[in-house]
């Protein structure tokens, strides 16, 4: 059975199957959180099966079925704008979000939901769009594999998995299938230049590079003042 962990400094959650630290310092130190033992789990399942189907007939008009056995990314997709936009509009109107600022991370995806964003005065000092070649995309993604037995992740060329008998049961996300990435890469692009369009001033960064260099030329971005408009 995978396990969530979390880290008790950072308050980060992990999951021994999806979302496991390489470091071996974090992995000694992570803990795992009460109340998510198996047999608890199962409790609570069960108890919102029995509740649920008295809530459904409630909302015989509004009522959107999502499958949530699926990467929280695909599962955010298919969330209507409105009620996006709606939640958005109520976090980043509070008072700290206000006065100390926000980071919106993969949004707007497209043209209708930043020109909605803007409709609700919510306008990004700070525009940063990550440029990686489409070959590049592919490699990363097309070549991650899983152990399912441990759950530790690989990639072939950057992280090879340690033994041939390892190498032999890895598998593969269907969603980092060649032709997926590729129909992804597709929509992203087409979307992505509405939106270079939209934010005039957005600076676009070459993010097939080291991490550690994007996050540092981001840093530089969002840390030094805005340029001063000449009259």
């Amino acid at each position: 059975m995978a396990v969530a962990h979390c880290h008790e400094q950072r308050e980060t959650i992990y999951h021994t199957t999806f979302d496991w630290p390489p470091e071996p310092e974090i992995q000694n130190r992570l803990v795992v959180p009460e109340g998510i033992s198996e047999r608890e789990t199962v409790q609570r399942l069960l108890q919102h099966h029995r509740n649920i189907v008295r809530v459904l007939p409630s909302y015989p008009g509004v009522l959107k079925v999502i499958s949530a056995d699926q990467p929280c990314v695909d599962v955010f997709y298919q969330v209507p704008d409105s009620l996006i936009l709606k939640v958005l509009n109520q976090r980043l109107s509070q008072h700290d979000c206000v006065h100390r600022g926000w980071v919106l991370h993969g949004f707007p995806r497209d043209l209708d939901q930043a020109r909605l964003l803007d409709s609700l005065g919510h306008k990004p000092n700070r525009v940063f769009f990550l440029n990686v070649p489409l070959d590049s995309v592919i490699e990363r993604l097309t070549l991650r594999r899983t152990d399912p037995v441990t759950g530790e992740r690989y990639h072939l060329i950057y992280k090879p998995p340690p033994t041939m008998e390892v190498q032999a049961r890895l598998r593969q996300n269907p969603k980092d299938a060649e032709e997926q990435v590729k129909f992804k890469m597709d929509l992203f692009y087409r979307n992505s230049a509405e939106l270079e369009e939209f934010y005039k001033q957005a600076i676009t960064l070459n993010g097939d590079q080291d991490p550690y260099t994007v996050f540092e030329y981001i840093e530089s971005g969002i840390t030094h003042p805005l340029p001063q408009r000449v009259p």
